[in-house]
């Protein structure tokens, strides 16, 4: 499986480092809010920069057995990330119910 950070920038033509995020106040800001809506459905939600300029998040559920964790270049789009896989992780335990599209942060 491939990196979904390094495919994003995959094609040939782009040469160098991956463009700065131009205002990253406004990202740290809208991770917040995110973080705050799920926290409001039980969920915890932090990050981490890495080295490289990216993002590492950790979300996570009481009923899951662990944090899913994902990258991406923003803090919002590892968030997003990590919480379409937690939802995906739920919605495969043994037991659950069909539920609708719960990969959208209300």
């Amino acid at each position: 499986m491939t990196d979904p950070i390094e495919s994003e920038n995959s094609d040939p033509r782009v040469a160098g480092p991956r463009p700065v995020e131009p205002f990253p106040w406004r990202d740290g800001r809208l991770a917040r809010r995110l973080a705050d809506r799920l926290a409001r459905d039980g969920w915890t939600a932090d990050w981490t920069e890495l080295g490289d300029g990216s993002w590492e998040a950790r979300v996570d559920d009481p009923s899951l057995p662990g944090a899913s964790v994902a990258r991406g270049r923003s803090r919002v789009a590892a968030i997003s990330r990590a919480h379409v896989e937690a939802v995906r992780r739920l919605d495969r335990l043994p037991g659950r119910r069909e539920l609708p599209d719960r990969t959208a942060i209300r």
